[in-house]
């Protein structure tokens, strides 16, 4: 998910020179001096300095006392402390509230830099109401199409974008995007943020050869005005990464990915939470190819960048619990899925974020699920379907509830109910939505092969797989896990029948279908980086082996069953090499769950 891709941009408001705050020549060239310091990553030295000064001079006036703690706020928000950075910024507000009146422009900058504060915590309702108190002052003070009222446009976007408000978004970002491009050149920084914004948008939205068009806009004109901002060019590559990534292409996202994060380690004017978001989307899009190792190493790495950020910590959690649920762990999965529910509920129940808790619920009903819990599964799956119906957009995720909902059913023999909530999901499935459409399909055919409809289960994974395959010629496979799913419900299903026909042809096909299954699974692990994901990977589809023994054994040829079992074997044995190795590292995920528990209860 992109997210607080405006920060870039916004904190240009606090560089700006005139905020009517100090009367003093000398303190406004020292604050000059330090915000020049500031946005070249100085900001331990800011911060010390304004401490310094506030030490040394106690009876500073109101609104000049109000400049240094903005200052200071800015450093410290761009060091990942946003609780800190707000409290400063509301104690500025009160200091030019008192001094300058509550009309003033400083004093609609001091609601923008709340607003901002409360959207990098995950306070979307509270930032929105204290960004539009902001656009209210300033839009009396300045005309509409002041470039003044920029930043505060574009403040407003990003809040209704993250409340999933996607036409208020596109408003606000359209009318910042206006005023830029009526007062400056194409190759202006300005509006090279209104394009990324835009950028943004379409791919949240789904339109990804759009948002990856006006990407390729920004970067032509960050090139040609020689624009230097690192962390601008590692925003654009990091929301081009995630389109490809969304189009269904991580091997195109993951290369751009660590591009960007070798950029970010090393500009010191990169905040951390975009190191932190960077090193997310890599783990998530190794977590989409089964690169479950890779994928937890920098999951677990985005973790500290995102220590004083509940909701952002709260994504990074999740994925920790999805890599361990692909991995066969669904115990540790839950315990993951938890820590990151906790971490919503930090800040109240009344800020606790409702789509990305039901997506949570939706995941415990899966780990119950595979845990063969299915009264607990119905109950999370319900529960999230409750909530997903009364939030906007939320279509495929009341389809993927419903999937779940389907599966629990089917476990429990209840066939009916299952096939009613596999309609119901058809219902909300768009064509477009290649996982769902293929998670219907290998759903529908599971429920047939347990209901001894073999021919309509077969056709059921036909469709899955027919799904999966791209239009035109592509250089690998970019669904390489579902398509070892897909051949391995096949083989499954033709075990079944030969089981009653008992014919070599039958066994045939399944031993076709599985070697299938295992070339794919070849296929798959051909991506991964973390050598560890290999056992791991196999290990989650062993019953392909199962039946490869199965299938031979019938064939009367004991020598490649043979064969089969020794590559389970062997998969076996580095399994349990390279658990006891990573267990026992450092920094492991249950240290870190420990870690977080003791700090809680401290």
């Amino acid at each position: 998910m992109i997210r607080k891709g405006f920060a870039t941009f916004v904190l240009a408001c606090y560089f700006l020179p005139n905020w009517g705050c100090a009367q003093n020549s000398t303190l406004d060239a020292q604050l000059a001096q330090w915000r020049v310091l500031l946005s070249q990553g100085a900001r331990e030295q800011v911060i010390d300095s304004c401490n310094r000064l506030l030490h040394q001079a106690p009876g500073l006036p109101a609104a000049e006392k109000a400049a240094v703690l903005t200052l200071k706020a800015s450093a410290l928000r761009l060091e990942g402390q946003p609780d800190a950075a707000l409290a400063l910024h509301q104690q500025a507000l009160r200091l030019r509230t008192r001094a300058l009146g509550a009309a003033h422009e400083s004093v609609g900058n001091s609601y923008l830099n709340i607003g901002n504060c409360y959207l990098e915590t995950g306070r979307n309702p509270e930032a929105l109401q204290a960004l539009d108190h902001s656009r209210r002052i300033l839009e009396r003070r300045f005309s509409r199409t002041d470039t003044n009222l920029i930043a505060v446009y574009t403040s407003l976007g990003e809040g209704h974008r993250l409340q999933r408000r996607y036409t208020r978004a596109a408003y606000f970002w359209n009318k910042a995007a206006q005023i830029a491009h009526s007062h400056y050149p194409g190759h202006a920084a300005p509006v090279i943020s209104a394009t990324l914004n835009c950028a943004a948008l379409h791919s949240e939205t789904g339109r990804f050869d759009s948002a990856l068009v006006l990407l390729q806009t920004a970067r032509a004109a960050m090139h040609a005005a020689g624009d230097t901002l690192q962390t601008r060019y590692i925003r654009v590559l990091n929301l081009q990464a995630t389109a490809y990534a969304r189009l269904g292409f991580p091997e195109q996202a993951i290369p751009l990915w660590k591009r960007a994060l070798q950029l970010g380690d090393a500009a010191p004017d990169c905040p951390n939470w975009l190191r932190g978001e960077i090193r997310y989307n890599l783990g998530q899009a190794q977590l989409d190819l089964g690169d479950l190792f890779a994928a937890e190493l920098n999951l677990q790495a985005a973790l500290p960048f995102f220590a004083g950020e509940p909701f952002s910590r709260s994504r990074v959690w999740n994925g920790l619990g999805l890599a361990a649920r692909y991995g066969g762990d669904p115990e540790r999965a839950v315990a993951c899925f938890t820590e990151a529910l906790n971490a919503n509920f930090e800040y109240g129940p009344e800020y606790a974020p409702a789509f990305e808790n039901a997506g949570l619920y939706r995941n415990l009903a899966g780990c119950y699920l595979d845990q063969k819990q299915f009264q607990a599964a119905t109950y999370y799956a319900e529960k999230a379907l409750a909530m997903l119906r009364n939030l906007p957009n939320t279509s495929a995720d009341q389809a993927a509830c419903m999937l779940n909902l389907a599966r629990a059913a089917q476990q429990t023999g209840d066939y009916p109910a299952a096939t009613q909530w596999l309609k119901q999901a058809q219902t909300k499935i768009t064509p477009n939505d290649v996982g769902l459409q293929f998670a219907l399909h290998y759903q529908s055919g599971q429920l047939a092969m347990a209901a001894g409809y073999y021919p309509q289960a077969l056709d059921a994974c036909r469709n899955a797989l027919a799904v999966l395959r791209v239009a035109g010629p592509v250089l690998v496979n970019p669904f390489p896990y579902e398509t070892v799913q897909a051949y391995a419900a096949m083989a499954d299903c033709y075990r079944l029948m030969a089981r009653q026909d008992g014919g070599q042809a039958a066994w045939k096909t399944v031993l076709d279908c599985v070697r299938q299954a295992v070339a794919q699974l070849e296929d798959l692990k051909g991506h991964f980086e973390a050598e560890h994901s290999l056992p791991e990977a196999q290990h989650t589809f062993s019953r392909l082996f199962d039946l490869g023994v199965e299938a031979s054994l019938a064939l009367a040829d004991p020598v490649e069953a043979w064969r089969w079992s020794e590559r389970f074997k062997s998969n076996f044995q580095q399994q349990l090499a390279w658990r006891a190795l990573h267990w026992s590292a450092p920094g492991s995920l249950p240290e870190q769950v420990a870690a977080v528990q003791h700090a809680r209860k401290r």
